[in-house]
């Protein structure tokens, strides 16, 4: 077991995301682009398991603890109509929201991030639920002291299908969770996440990712103020696009590292970015997966 750095409680909660699960077969998993919802009041996370123990000679043979299920009760301030759409497949059309007996609702990965007390996030995602336990809003009439409503989701969450062998071991994954806290210093797939936490639902990284290489990006002096002029060589290939990420330093990203958190580039346009700066320029595919990347220096015009 990797030795416990330090911990603290955690203190907060924040950037509830929803994504809609296009696909989820014992072959294929794929969720929508996630979407904010604002308000974030409280999360309650109940993982439930069933235990068997076994006998034999007089004795315990055996336990056995299998995962079934989640609970999930989120609070936010309010569902707003196109909210409700998402997690409860009610129909917002023409400024009207409709609730039928018919309504179905939406498969979800829901993703958000609480505060430790040292300042590091806890990054939460489950990949599979759905709020189909419970839609509670409470209306009071105002007296002498005005009191706030709030709206309360319920929900179950569950493994995926998709059947991954992780360590010689055959497994349905149901959450992805990264600790800021406890991250070391090798532990690059897991930072570059965090990057991408709430553009796309992330995927664990199962062995130590390739520092991807393959493009040599220079920087000069652009035309305005705050910009510079890259130039990428060599080519990248038909079919992928370029994305950039430029800060005080910018680690090289991994070999299929999602970099849907970066931002787009079309190989030409001039870049705000500060001299002396990190910027790294990647080559990703249709599914925004790093394929190649390369650093320079900022060169900007003074």
């Amino acid at each position: 077991m990797q030795e416990v750095i330090k911990k603290t409680r955690t203190r907060g909660l924040m950037n509830i995301h929803a994504a809609e699960i296009l696909k989820n077969t014992k072959t294929e998993y794929e969720a929508d682009t996630p979407v904010h919802i604002n308000g974030a009041i409280s999360m309650k996370i109940t993982d439930n398991f069933a235990t068997e123990t076994t006998y034999s000679e007089d004795g315990v043979e055996e336990v056995i603890t299998e995962y079934i299920d989640s609970d999930i009760e989120m609070e936010i301030n309010r569902l707003a109509p196109q909210e409700r759409e998402l997690f409860l497949g009610q129909l917002f059309k023409n400024g009207f929201l409709m609730k039928s007996a018919e309504d179905i609702q939406k498969e979800l990965a829901l993703s958000w991030m609480s505060k430790l007390a040292n300042g590091l996030y806890e990054f939460s995602q489950y990949y599979c639920l759905k709020f189909n336990q419970g839609d509670e809003v409470t209306y009071n009439t105002k007296a002498d002291k005005v009191e706030t409503q709030t709206n309360s989701l319920k929900g179950k969450a569950y493994n995926r299908k998709l059947e991954q062998e992780i360590d010689g071991k055959k497994k349905h994954l149901y959450a992805n969770i990264v600790d800021e806290e406890q991250l070391l210093a090798e532990h690059t797939d897991a930072k570059q996440a965090i990057e991408s936490w709430f553009s796309a639902v992330q995927e664990p990284a199962l062995t130590a990712g390739v520092v991807a290489t393959g493009l040599t990006v220079a920087s000069a002096a652009g035309t305005a103020k705050g910009k510079t002029a890259l130039t990428v060589t060599p080519d990248k290939a038909s079919g992928n696009t370029y994305k950039y990420k430029s800060d005080v330093t910018v680690a090289m990203p991994s070999v299929n590292r999602d970099l849907s958190g970066w931002t787009a580039w079309d190989g030409t346009a001039e870049i705000t970015a500060a001299t002396g700066n990190d910027i790294v320029v990647a080559e990703v595919d249709s599914k925004g997966l790093c394929k190649k990347a390369g650093k320079a220096i900022v060169i900007a015009k003074a």
